[in-house]
């Protein structure tokens, strides 16, 4: 009796549990939940701090795979990026391992058509200080969040930040993105100041391994199945400037830090 009373519970309560924002277009869908992953081979900046390329690679790797597990997509390939331009492949996450002092960059909110490519870009490495040119590698869980952050912008989602109920919000315009539900400071497109900053200062922004909350998973499976525009809402106003954050860059993606 327990249980099934729990399971009415969660059934009524599901929907209203939901939360994240959607992006408004007139093609908001991957062509398939299966994507490909390829890596940009190492530059000659690389090379001077191969092992830390190294070990970012093999990061994200294991990170896409926890997000198999989180989610209804599933990542593969990992390989080095070539043909990209052939009809006959499949879309992909095409990832340029950086030494640039940007965090994380995805090209764009939302889906790659069946022959296209999205661009997704993560800085491995950090400078030891303001003043210093030396570079030390990212801490492996900003790593993890980055990941989980920007992939989820290629998917189609917008910063949790930007919402009109919450007051910490970005300055940037998301005008005309979709809701669902409440504001949910779990989810990994959530950013604050204190997330820029530790991202700056090399400080792990998750006390645990970053993982996708209840609420980001209920959303990525209503976009795996295609029923997420008939259960949301339109944002007809454009977030106000109420003890907003002053982003260190502006993006259609960024974590930079965002």
């Amino acid at each position: 009796m327990k249980y099934f009373l729990g399971l009415i519970f969660l059934i009524l309560t599901q929907e209203s549990a939901i939360a994240c924002i959607w992006q408004n277009s007139t093609d908001p869908f991957w062509p398939s939940t299966n994507i490909e992953v390829c890596f940009l081979p190492p530059d000659a900046e690389d090379i001077q701090n191969i092992e830390a390329f190294n070990a970012a690679k093999e990061i994200m790797i294991q990170t896409y795979r926890d997000f198999d597990r989180q989610s209804d997509f599933s990542f593969n390939g990992f390989s080095e990026c070539n043909d990209l331009n052939a009809s006959n492949r499949s879309p992909k996450i095409r990832i340029d391992l950086t030494t640039a002092q940007i965090n994380g960059e995805a090209e764009s909110i939302g889906p790659a058509s069946s022959t296209q490519t999205k661009n997704l870009t993560i800085s491995y490495v950090v400078a030891e200080s303001k003043e210093s040119t030396s570079l030390q590698p990212r801490h492996p869980t900003n790593i993890q969040f980055l990941v989980f952050h920007e992939t989820m912008h290629l998917l189609g989602f917008h910063h949790e930040c930007v919402r009109t109920d919450t007051k910490r919000i970005n300055s940037y315009n998301e005008n005309g993105a979709l809701i669902l539900g409440n504001f949910d400071p779990e989810s990994v497109t959530y950013v604050t100041e204190e997330t820029n900053n530790n991202m700056s200062l090399n400080i792990p922004v998750q006390p645990t391994t970053p993982r996708l909350s209840v609420e980001d998973r209920r959303c990525l499976r209503m976009v795996a199945d295609r029923s997420i525009n008939s259960r949301a809402t339109n944002l007809q106003q454009p977030p106000t400037a109420v003890d907003q954050i002053t982003p260190t860059s502006t993006d259609e993606g960024q974590t930079g830090a965002q």
